[in-house]
């Protein structure tokens, strides 16, 4: 196992991640395999016992079997645990985020107190869009760390500073949805078939008709105004908080308003 994982980490820091991934999974499959020989002597020695006259040196000794047999599995799915950290950290190299996952809860459940475990899965779901499950798999990364008295390196910090910043840019979005339909615009004038309050869907055929005017293909040469046109094109409410395209606008308006 140990050597498996090794050689999984050399193919990994040398980028050759489909290398390193079946390393890495030869290594779980050796876990398991050692899972079952232990479960399978386990059992034998319990069959073993049942005849067995010395009835407390048979009690000490299957305690500690018990025990020796509960501190090798620690063991085992120790090494599980890091094994399938690091097949969830190379499937994330490939890009592969939804097989990804599957390790990455696996991980916490075979560690549940190593911080790691929880990171593993924070950037998978960070990756996936699941930004509320990743912003809870992130504090309890965190919150392992502080359980054992550790600092909380930078790299904790600033992945949870990404989730809540993609979270705040969610709910304006959405506020923005909701406001964009509704709210007027003052001093925008009235457009023929695109209604004041309702913004967000009529609009975007406005602004396909704005853009086949003479006045602003002409504007289009200058770099700089077309690089804000072609980025807000599909952001009507951007442009029109622009002077130069709410002067278009109105202009578009009245002749729109003139061809009735």
């Amino acid at each position: 196992m140990n050597n498996l994982k090794a050689e999984g980490n050399t193919f990994f820091n040398n980028k050759e991640y489909v290398k390193a991934l079946e390393s890495y999974k030869n290594g779980l499959d050796e876990c398991e395999k050692e899972i079952d020989k232990l479960k399978e002597l386990d059992k034998l020695n319990e069959d073993s016992g049942e005849d067995t006259e010395e009835e407390e040196d048979e009690k000490e000794e299957n305690n500690n079997e018990e025990n020796t047999f509960s501190k090798t599995l620690d063991l085992i799915n120790t090494e599980k645990s890091v094994l399938n950290s690091n097949v969830c950290a190379t499937l994330c190299s490939l890009e592969r985020y939804g097989t990804a996952l599957e390790y990455g809860i696996e991980c916490t459940k075979l560690k549940p107190k190593w911080f790691k475990s929880w990171y593993r899965l924070t950037v998978v779901l960070k990756s996936l869009k699941k930004y509320e499950q990743a912003l809870t798999t992130i504090d309890k990364s965190i919150e392992c760390l502080k359980e054992e008295n550790k600092d909380v390196p930078f790299i904790l910090l600033d992945l949870k500073e990404q989730i809540e910043s993609k979270l705040r840019k969610s709910d304006n979005n959405d506020d923005f949805a909701d406001s964009s339909s509704t709210q007027e615009i003052p001093g925008m004038p009235s457009i023929p078939g695109i209604p004041q309050g309702g913004l967000g869907e009529g609009m975007n055929p406005f602004i396909g008709e704005l853009m086949k005017n003479k006045e602003l293909q002409d504007k289009m040469q200058d770099p700089s105004f077309k690089e804000k046109m072609m980025k807000n094109k599909n952001n009507p409410m951007a442009l029109l908080s622009d002077p130069e395209v709410m002067s278009l606008v109105g202009k578009l308006a009245s002749n729109l308003n003139m061809n009735k």
